[in-house]
């Protein structure tokens, strides 16, 4: 299982390879690092979650941001129905509200348990990939 710490070695490998100073893209506040990708920022973090059996699942999660949620009824919901489609299109990563910034976001996630380094760094730019894409997309719209 890729424990968080293995998971944070994965990380600083990464911004090692990229050429990324680790603690520069790294918020303690968040507890997340912020991955530049084309024109998209990837917020990556990990997160623990208690199972009903009493166990832990530990996930990397990525967040990027794609469209501030607007005011009007009517383009909230043409919003809303857009992200719905665009979920049914793509797998292992989806599309959410992330309800402390109020912003539609591209999510990609994975539990850690069995991922290596490679699927690691292919969940960060998937998302960052699916967000530069649906970014050019919503621009169309709003």
């Amino acid at each position: 299982m890729a424990s968080p710490i293995v998971v944070q070695a994965y990380i600083e490998r990464l911004c090692r390879e990229t050429g990324t100073d680790s603690l520069s893209i790294y918020n303690k506040n968040t507890g997340a690092w912020y991955f530049k990708q084309d024109n998209t920022t990837i917020e990556v973090f990990i997160t623990s979650h208690f199972t009903p059996h009493g166990t832990v699942r530990n996930f990397i999660r990525c967040f990027s941001p794609l469209q501030t949620i607007p005011l009007s009824e009517e383009k909230k919901f043409t919003l809303f129905k857009t992200a719905l489609e665009l979920n049914e299109e793509h797998t292992g990563i989806k599309i959410a509200i992330d309800n402390r910034k109020e912003m539609l976001c591209v999510i990609g996630e994975r539990d850690t348990d069995g991922m290596d380094y490679q699927e690691m760094v292919t969940t960060i730019i998937d998302t960052g990939t699916l967000a530069a894409k649906l970014n050019q997309l919503l621009q169309n719209y709003f």
